[in-house]
């Protein structure tokens, strides 16, 4: 359905609903942009807070670690009692009295040191490699770190950087604790600066992970974890402790339980920053990642948060803006329902008082109180239909009393016309019979040509038959002769076979092909003897029927021919009868020229009075569209048409009667007689109505009754009207139909 085709109360509730809803969706969407943007902001924000302070806390960690091995490896009390332990290993063995006396004289402060400083494992390694004292006496305790087992682990490769200084092992799988290991080594030197051993802390996961686990403002999903340089965890993670913890990272494949992410790569190739990223779960997260530096070393710390828990608020924000859409839709609907039937309800009305005015119910109402341009156009509306209703009473009125005038005239140009229209008919009888006359000779003329046309067609055909057959007749002939030859070339061939059948018996053996060979010959030549025969007997009787044939037509043609003159003089006669014919019929439709004229002068009379008539009853039936209450009829008619007089009407109806019965008025309504002496050919005059009929202008009755004396009624009004349809000389009932639309559109 087109937008101009919508019901104007449909169009007001559509515009309203559009614009609001475009108001309240524009507004939610800038809204949940602007939200979205800023909880993403501040989200990010607190990542990258986070992911700094994780940094600072790590750095400070790992250098806290490098101060405290520094700090304890200058300690007197560490560099006795590490001289003392490496000393009783290399003497006397780890279970000898005297390493036994030391470790009862140290262990236990050992002992104390670590758990107090978060330690997993202190080491006292000779020069040589020898692991002559560890707290937590695993089995690496004796192992030699150069030549033995445990050349390869971790705790050789921070042996060998803490012969040469203080450093930071990364973790790797140590098979002594069974988890990954980290370290931390440093000398241990005496008074002199000689170099008593190495000094080296295995450092626990339990503070790492400890730091990492702080998720303080990390909502539900926010954690914080390490990653190192092979991808695998360097911090136990908090949402998948179990597949993502540092000991299943090297335990497993960097596949399934390490951190290959876009985030961890950036990082660990020394880049800053934030993004959405898939975490190593596969859930998108927002993540702040930064390289950190431990060491000779770089691992990767990432703060993430998923984005389902980031955009929960930013959801339920566009939730509540969904179900706040959906309520002002409801009002906006509800206020323009409203809305559009204040402005609808009386256009409707004003729509269906039109469509009432249209269908002629003149009676019709509208109520519409109001003061704006709507309640202007009812009013106006009202205004019309008032003055409807005064020009239908007026005219309805008016075609009343034209209808009773026109009777009246109409009746006395009957009578008139009466006698013209009978003298106009026996003229056109007669003329009617003359004129079949005329076609009935000319019929017959006709016809005597066509059958002469046909005779000399038909003495030509048989003199062209004829000569055909005499030209047949020397054909067969001529095939008789070419038969005879063939016929004695037949007996011939016969004698010619005959003599071959004797000379082939002569030879005798050797004759015998040849004889038979004759024999066929002599057949065929018999059977071309015998068919020559009887195709001469054929010409021959063929040639007979054919002399028989031509000897009838040549008897044929001459009556023929006599026929076709016969024929030829009918046809002069009836040209004779149809020029005389002809002149009767000219003479007569002279007569009847003459006849239909003076009946058509009688007759204008009428059709002027009738036309009048049916001027009025048109007029009648037109105003009958419209339906007026008889108090709005007596209302809106004027006073002359209440007052109308037909005094004179009648007394020139009186006196339309008394000149049919005198010898004036029989004059005046049948036509003149012809003078002797006139011509037949010549028209009568016919005599002029008595009323004045004036037969241009279709308005006979304007001088009869164009005359108004005391309080009688003037026709002429209306006589102006119906001659303005009249003017082309047609009759009123011609224009009575093509009128109809044309006055009904006018009033």
């Amino acid at each position: 359905m087109k937008w101009k085709d919508i019901k104007i109360g449909n169009k007001l509730i559509i515009v309203f609903l559009a614009i609001g809803i475009a108001a309240v969706a524009t507004l939610g969407i800038l809204s949940f942009s602007e939200s979205s943007n800023a909880l993403m902001k501040k989200t990010y924000g607190e990542l990258e807070a986070v992911r700094e302070i994780k940094k600072n806390e790590v750095q400070d960690y790992f250098d806290q670690r490098l101060s405290d091995i520094k700090v304890y490896s200058v300690n007197s009390a560490v560099q006795k009692a590490s001289e003392r332990f490496i000393t009783a290993f290399d003497t006397a063995g780890l279970n000898s009295p005297a390493y036994q006396k030391w470790e009862e004289a140290h262990g236990a402060k050992l002992k104390r040191y670590i758990d107090e400083y978060e330690y997993y494992d202190l080491f006292f390694i000779s020069n040589d490699g020898d692991v002559a004292f560890t707290v937590a006496k695993e089995d690496d305790l004796g192992e030699n770190l150069v030549s033995g087992r445990l050349s390869g682990s971790p705790l050789a490769k921070a042996f060998k950087k803490g012969k040469n200084g203080y450093g930071i092992t990364d973790f790797s799988w140590y098979d002594i604790s069974d988890e990954p290991a980290a370290f931390v080594s440093g000398p241990i030197e005496d008074a002199e600066g000689n170099r008593i051993g190495v000094l080296v802390y295995q450092l626990s996961l339990d503070a790492i992970n400890e730091m990492m686990h702080e998720r303080a403002g990390m909502g539900e999903t926010g954690e914080t974890y390490l990653v190192g340089q092979d991808h695998r965890m360097r911090s136990d993670s908090y949402l998948d402790p179990e597949n993502h913890s540092v000991e299943a990272s090297f335990a497993g494949t960097v596949e399934e339980n390490g951190v290959n992410t876009v985030a961890a790569n950036k990082a660990l190739n020394g880049q800053k920053g934030h993004e959405i990223i898939t975490d190593y779960n596969g859930n998108p997260v927002l993540s702040a990642y930064t390289p950190v530096k431990v060491g000779d070393f770089t691992w990767a710390l990432l703060a993430e948060m998923d984005e389902a828990e980031v955009m929960a608020p930013v959801n339920k924000l566009r939730n509540e803006i969904a179900l706040v859409a959906i309520i002002v839709a409801v009002i906006i609907v509800v206020v323009s329902i409203y809305f559009a039937r204040s402005i609808s309800t009386p256009i409707n009305k004003g729509v269906a008082f039109a469509q009432k005015l249209a269908r002629g119910d003149l009676t019709a109402r509208i109520d519409v109180d109001q003061k704006d341009e709507i309640g202007q156009l009812a009013a106006s509306l009202t205004n019309m239909s008032e003055k409807l209703k005064e020009v239908v009473a007026n005219i309805q009125s008016g075609a009343d009393n034209i209808a009773a005038a026109s009777q009246q005239t109409s009746s006395s140009s009957q009578q008139m016309s009466q006698g013209a229209s009978e003298q106009a008919s026996s003229t056109e009888e007669v003329s009617s019979s003359m004129e079949e006359m005329t076609s009935n000779i000319q019929q017959n003329t006709d016809n005597a040509k066509e059958t002469e046309k046909i005779s000399n067609n038909a003495a030509e055909s048989i003199r062209k038959g004829n000569e055909a057959a005499q030209n047949s007749v020397e054909s067969m002939k001529e095939i008789a002769e070419k038969i005879s030859i063939i016929n004695d070339i037949a007996f011939q061939t016969n004698i010619l076979a005959l003599n071959a059948a004797v000379e082939a018996a002569r030879a005798g053996e050797h004759g015998k092909g040849f004889a038979v060979v004759a024999s066929e010959v002599r057949k065929l030549a018999e059977r071309s003897a015998e068919a020559a025969n009887e195709i001469d007997e054929k010409s021959k009787n063929g040639v007979k029927i054919s002399e028989e044939a031509g000897q009838q037509l040549q008897e044929v043609v001459p009556e023929i021919e006599k026929t076709s003159r016969l024929v030829q003089e009918i046809t002069a006669a009836s040209n004779e009868m149809n020029s005389g014919a002809d002149q009767v019929n000219s003479a007569i439709q002279q007569l009847n020229q003459v006849t239909q004229q003076n009946a058509a002068s009688s007759e204008e009379l009428a059709t002027s009075a009738e036309e009048l008539s049916s001027q009025a009853d048109q007029l009648k039936q037109v105003t009958s569209f419209f339906r007026l209450d008889d108090q709005d009829k007596h209302r809106y008619q004027t006073v002359t048409q209440k007052n109308i007089d037909f005094a004179h009407m009648n007394q020139n109806q009186q006196q339309a009667a008394g000149n049919q019965n005198s010898p004036a008025g029989q004059h005046a309504t049948q036509p003149a007689a012809q003078p002797a002496g006139q011509p037949a050919g010549q028209q009568a005059q016919p005599a002029k109505p008595q009323a004045g009929y004036n037969k241009t202008g279709g308005n006979g009755n304007e001088q009869a009754a164009g005359e108004k004396d005391g309080d009688g009624f003037d026709l002429k009004m209306y006589n102006d009207s119906s001659s303005g349809q009249g003017n082309d000389g047609s009759s009123g009932a011609k224009g009575k139909n093509d009128d109809k639309d044309n006055d009904f559109e006018n009033y």
